[in-house]
């Protein structure tokens, strides 16, 4: 499947704006799923800043607890 034709096929399509709304919804919804999947097999978690609150004594993660 070739996006450059299917993207071209969809600007020259004549649609009213639900139509137009529906696709661009569509879009924004792979978008965010090719992302997540992307996301989760690249294995990169979030860690977070080593100096923020809560890993501080008081946050709950001090020396002594990690």
């Amino acid at each position: 499947m070739d996006i450059k034709k299917s993207v071209n096929r969809l600007a020259r399509q004549e649609m009213n704006r639900r139509e137009f709304l529906r696709n661009v919804g569509v879009a924004a919804l792979t978008l965010a799923g090719v992302t997540a999947v992307v996301k989760s097999l690249g294995g990169q978690h979030d860690q977070g800043n080593s100096s923020t609150y809560g890993t501080s004594t008081y946050g709950g993660r001090g020396a002594d607890k990690a």
